[in-house]
C-alpha cells in the first residue's frame, strides 16, 4: 500500500565511528595520476564525475563513461571504470547520493561525506558513491532553473548507465535530493526499460537489480510516477521508494517555473495520490516531513533531522519495510 509515516516523537542517536574522515575536501586533493591499488582505504568511498561529459541525445547502449575517483587516506585518486566495477562487492550495499542544484564539485563531497557519515557506513558494509554532475548556477533564476531540469532528466541516462552495470546481484540503494531526486526517478524508470529524453538502454543492459530510492523534496512533476506516467515504470522495478513532502519548502512551491508551457507541481511538495500509482503502490512510503524540516529547501536542514535521517537510514541499509 501507499504508506504515509507521521512523524515519531522521539529518535533513536547513532553512535558512528566506523571510518574516520578528514576534513580536507578542497579540489587540490583530487590527485591525478595512477591509482596504488595497494594503498590502504579507510572507507569504501567513491566520487563519480559526470560534469565534463556533453548530455546524451538520443543513445540506446553505454553511455559516456565519468571520472571514477576512490577516497584513500583522506585524498581523491582518479582511478578507472574498470577498476570501479570490478571491485564491486555484491555483499556490500551499494549506496549512491545524487546532490540537488547550484552545488560545486567540492561541496557535493563535502555533503556527501557528512550523509556517510550520518548513515554510519563502513568499509565492509557499504560502499558509497557521491555521484557529482554539473548544476553548477547559470546566471537567472527561472532560466537556471530550467536548464537545470532539462540537464538532470539527460543525467538519469549516465547514472542507470552506471547501475547497469554492477552485478546483477548487487543491493543498491539511491539518494536523490531535489534535483538530484529527479536524477533519481529518471534512472529507475530507465532501469525498468523506459525510454526518457530519448534515451534508453538495450533490452540485454537492464539489469536484474531492484534498487531502493529515497527521495528527499522531489524536484521533479508529481503526476510523472503515475500508471502511464512520464517516469510511470520507475516504481515497476524497485524494491521500494521513499519520498519525502515539506508542504512549506519554498523552493518546492515555486517549482512552476521550470516549465512554459504549464504549472507542474512539484512531488516533494504536494506528493502523489495512491490511485495514481497503480500497481506501483505497495512499493511507495510518502512521508510528510513539514514539521521536521519547515520553512527551507536546504539539504543540511534534511540530514540534520535526526527523526528524519532514521527514516533515511532505515530504507538506504536496507532494513525490513512494513
Amino acid at each position: 500500500m501507499n504508506k504515509f509515516i507521521s512523524p515519531p516523537i522521539t529518535w533513536l542517536v547513532l553512535t558512528v565511528a566506523a571510518c574516520r574522515l578528514a576534513s580536507a575536501d578542497s579540489a587540490e586533493e583530487i590527485l591525478r595520476g595512477q591509482v596504488n591499488h595497494q594503498l590502504a582505504t579507510e572507507c569504501d568511498i567513491w566520487l563519480v564525475n559526470s560534469r565534463d561529459l556533453p548530455c546524451p541525445q538520443n543513445l540506446c547502449g553505454a553511455a559516456a563513461e565519468p571520472a571514477f575517483y576512490r577516497r584513500q587516506q583522506a585524498s581523491w585518486i582518479l582511478t578507472t571504470p574498470d577498476y570501479f566495477y570490478g571491485t564491486a562487492n555484491p555483499d556490500q550495499i551499494t549506496c549512491v547520493y545524487v546532490h540537488g542544484n547550484r552545488i560545486s564539485n567540492a561541496e557535493a563531497r563535502r555533503r556527501g561525506l557528512k550523509l556517510y557519515r550520518l548513515l554510519g557506513g563502513n568499509s565492509e558494509g557499504m560502499r558509497f558513491v557521491i555521484w557529482s554532475w554539473d548544476s553548477s548556477q547559470v546566471r537567472g533564476r527561472i532560466r537556471d532553473a530550467r536548464i537545470k531540469a532539462a540537464r538532470a532528466d539527460r543525467e538519469s541516462f549516465q547514472l542507470a548507465s552506471l547501475i547497469s552495470q554492477l552485478p546483477d546481484n548487487s543491493t543498491v540503494s539511491l539518494i536523490g535530493y531535489s534535483f538530484g531526486a529527479r536524477i533519481v526517478a529518471g534512472s529507475l524508470h530507465i532501469l525498468a526499460g523506459g525510454q526518457f529524453c530519448g534515451n534508453s538502454l538495450d533490452t540485454e543492459q537492464l539489469p536484474a537489480i531492484r534498487p531502493r530510492a529515497i527521495l528527499l523534496a522531489g524536484a521533479f512533476h508529481h503526476s510523472w510516477l503515475r500508471s502511464g506516467g512520464k517516469l510511470g515504470l520507475a516504481t515497476a522495478n524497485v524494491d521500494h521508494i521513499y519520498s519525502t513532502i515539506n508542504r512549506r519548502d519554498p523552493a518546492l512551491k515555486h517549482f512552476y517555473i521550470t516549465s512554459k508551457h504549464s504549472k507542474p507541481k512539484a512531488l516533494g511538495y504536494v506528493g502523489i495520490g495512491r490511485q495514481s500509482l497503480g500497481s506501483g503502490a505497495h512499493r511507495v512510503t510518502q512521508h510528510d516531513i513539514t514539521d521536521w524540516v519547515g520553512w527551507t529547501h536546504r539539504f543540511d536542514r534534511h540530514i540534520d533531522s535526526g527523526a528524519l535521517m532514521n527514516q533515511v537510514r532505515h530504507f538506504a541499509l536496507w532494513n525490513a519495510v512494513d
